[in-house]
């Protein structure tokens, strides 16, 4: 790992210096955050904490836009565009309307975190299932409007029928562009993480102070480490992706939050409806944003259930009564689109469960084995994550169910249930080999890692009152002066580490396509000749063809493991219009084929379909590169001649 690998003011510029549509959609994501931020505050109460105003705001819009693109095929833009209507109207009423300490509190995050903002700006996506799914599946609502199915446009997505609230939070900025920003995903993840970091900030300062203060630059400045690179789950590959797996992880943790609050007005006898509102708009955020987080959103009901069951203050009924409340609007949004997509899709267009015949309970010993091989490797987030679960029960015996306590026994329970959850996925999911490995165990558990980092800043908050608040002397005041330094010059220090992006081949798979792009038109049909890929360049590849400048409607791509005279023959019977080789193996260009391409080995190359023989279009030649060891190990190197 280099953590800053560029040399030269041209590589610099390259990494650093966005495109057109890069810049404008990051500002778009803003734009978009303020529009659910007001939405979220009109509809639950101007004494909302913004960073939850924006969750619930998010979880507004997709609960309209789901509704509407499962109900009717006329444009979901239509529906946006009342969302955003609504906003602008809302934002000069006194209870949409952001107030001074609002302002100053997202000034001050703004500031804080311009340097990770800056750093992702440029940043290009990244990672094997940004291109199965999430990316294409935003890309495919930008394009049409509209949820795909199988009697509509065709499909580039692996899985379009994953569930989509992550892609909407994209689409509300994809409007205020005139062309889909490839990196938007990333950018909405960001937003996020930094409204997390908002949440831990104020979360210092107790619940009762919300609204009234806005928190200290040092205070921001901790909440962006503590979410970022103090936090030992933090990879920059998964946090900084176009994954699903960020969002997950801040909606547990504000509807964990959400949870204890509602909790908390239920024991104290007070008005409970306006924090079952909050948390009902934040399971909806939550509930949709990949296959499991029905369930994890279902587990935080469940645990909270539990907890206000076993509180002599709130008791089963009204616990059930107000949690079954919250959380039903939420089954609804899933219900319906579980109805979508029974009644749109295919049954290979979702990860499904294996049929129980094909269920591997012989794998259990293998499955526990490497997952704690998994804990192994990950030591400092599992010791995070299951210490704050093990010390739940003796925090509740030495204090009460206090705010804090709460959020250990959430952590606790929800902890318990998604493991047990995640074995039976392992046994009944994953088939064979993959799922005896224990398949992504650590990227799984992060979404709890949240959650996690939460309940602790909330009893370190709390043990500082208990102690009488004592004046915290000039030793903390250098600490928050670190503090603030830090969240400005982390971002930097470790750039090539964070730039996840930058490691080879992901840059030439981007060049390859900005080369190519401009060759093809609206419904080509391409061959991908890839030498020894095991799909994961030709997932990568088709997208990024597709996104980049002009931009095309490509769904038609074969791709082959190999490129020799056979792949060529095959593409040509096919009825493929172009095929592009990755790089031309020395003995593809020894070939008599090869010899009268005039191929030279080495080198990308695009052949068009002419007559009943191909005909050479362009070359691109590679840069001087490191060595295949220092590229990521997601991607195979054959393809680049490697």
């Amino acid at each position: 790992m280099t953590f800053w690998p560029w040399y030269s003011a041209a590589a610099l510029q390259s990494a650093f210096l966005p495109t057109a549509i890069q810049a404008e959609g990051l500002l778009a994501v803003f734009a978009s955050a303020l529009v659910m931020l007001v939405l979220g505050r009109a509809i639950v109460g101007p004494r909302t904490l913004p960073e939850l105003a924006l969750i619930c705001g998010w979880g507004a819009v997709c609960l309209v836009l789901t509704l509407w693109g499962a109900s009717t095929p006329q444009t979901m833009r239509l529906a946006a565009a009342a969302l955003v209507a609504i906003a602008a109207v809302a934002a000069f009423l006194p209870r949409g309307r952001l107030s001074g300490t609002d302002l100053i509190a997202l000034g001050k995050l703004l500031l804080l975190g311009l340097p990770l903002i800056v750093l992702l700006t440029a940043a290009y996506p990244s990672g094997p299932d940004t291109f199965t799914n999430q990316l294409p599946n935003a890309a495919y609502l930008y394009d049409h409007g509209q949820f795909p199915a199988g009697n509509r446009a065709p499909m580039l997505a692996v899985w379009p029928a994953f569930p989509y609230n992550l892609q909407l939070a994209a689409f509300l900025p994809a409007l205020l562009v005139p062309t889909f920003p490839p990196n938007i995903l990333t950018h909405v993840n960001l937003l996020l993480q930094l409204a997390f970091a908002l949440l831990l900030a104020g979360s210092l300062r107790g619940p009762q102070a919300a609204g009234t203060l806005a928190p200290s630059w040092p205070a921001i400045a901790g909440g962006i480490l503590l979410t970022t690179f103090f936090n030992p789950g933090f990879d920059p590959k998964i946090q900084f992706s176009s994954y699903g797996d960020p969002a997950v992880a801040v909606t547990v943790a504000f509807a964990a939050w959400q949870a204890e609050r509602m909790l908390a007005a239920l024991a104290g006898d007070r008005t409970v409806a306006e924090e079952r509102l909050k948390l009902v708009l934040v399971l909806l955020a939550g509930v949709a944003i990949k296959q499991v987080s029905v369930f994890l959103m279902g587990s935080v009901v469940a645990v909270a259930f539990l907890l206000g069951a076993f509180d002599r203050r709130i008791g089963p009924g009204k616990a059930f009564l107000s949690l079954i409340a919250a959380f039903l609007p939420a089954v609804l949004l899933v219900g319906v689109w579980r109805f979508y997509v029974e009644t749109h899709f295919a049954p290979d267009d979702e990860l499904r469960f294996l049929p129980p015949s094909e269920w591997g309970f012989a794998n259990i010993p293998a499955i526990l084995a490497n997952m704690a091989l998994h804990i192994w490797d990950r030591l400092p987030f599992f010791v995070l994550l299951y210490g704050v679960a093990l010390s739940a029960i003796p925090v509740v015996l030495r204090r009460g169910l206090t705010p804090a306590a709460r959020l250990f026994l959430l952590t606790l329970g929800v902890t318990l249930l998604y493991t047990a959850f995640l074995i039976f996925t392992y046994i009944s999911h994953f088939p064979g080999e993959i799922g005896a490995s224990a398949h992504s165990f650590f990227r799984y558990n992060i979404h709890l890692g949240l959650l996690a980092t939460l309940a602790i800043v909330v009893y370190a908050r709390e043990t500082w009152i208990r102690r009488g608040s004592p004046a915290l002397g000039q030793g903390w005041s250098a600490v928050g002066t670190a503090a603030i330094m830090l969240a400005v010059l982390a971002p930097l220090a470790t750039a090539g580490w964070t730039r996840s992006d930058s490691r080879q081949p992901q840059p030439l798979i981007w060049d390859i396509a900005s080369w190519v792009a401009p060759y093809l038109h609206d419904g080509d049909h391409v061959a991908l000749l890839l030498p020894g890929d095991n799909r994961s360049v030709a997932f990568m590849l088709r997208v990024a063809i597709e996104l980049s400048h002009p931009g095309h409607a490509l769904t038609n791509f074969d791709d082959m493991p190999r490129a020799d005279p056979a792949a060529l023959s095959a593409a040509h019977g096919k009825g493929d219009d172009y095929a592009l080789i990755s790089c031309v193996p020395a003995a593809l260009a020894a070939s008599q084929t090869g010899q009268s391409l005039k191929l030279a080995a080495g080198q990308a190359v695009l052949l068009v379909k002419d007559d009943s023989a191909w005909k050479l279009v362009a070359t691109h030649p590679y840069p001087i590169i490191a060595a295949p060891e220092r590229w990521t190990t997601e991607l195979s190197p054959g393809p680049f001649c490697r």
